[in-house]
């Protein structure tokens, strides 16, 4: 369960993260205030890691906790040979 919770927190500040520096960079671009011509595609590049992080990490865990507050998640217990 600490896993989880500590999962799901840094899902959590790294898609908030993710989205304040997208937010910051589009009101540079915005304000014509970019320094290199590279900055111009940096919001493109910033979108599809926000998109990545969301969709992989963050809702899927999101979801699963529905699961876990209502207390019908599985968890099976295996044992490792070796």
């Amino acid at each position: 369960m600490f896993f989880y919770l500590l999962s799901l927190a840094a899902c959590l500040i790294l898609t908030i993260s993710v989205a304040m520096i997208l937010t910051r960079c589009l009101t540079v671009n915005w304000e014509r205030k970019n320094k290199h011509p590279l900055s111009y595609l940096l919001p493109v590049a910033l979108t599809v890691v926000l998109l990545y992080v969301s969709l992989t990490l963050t809702v899927p865990t999101l979801l699963d906790s529905v699961a876990i507050v209502n207390d019908t998640l599985t968890v099976e217990e295996i044992t490792v040979d070796g």
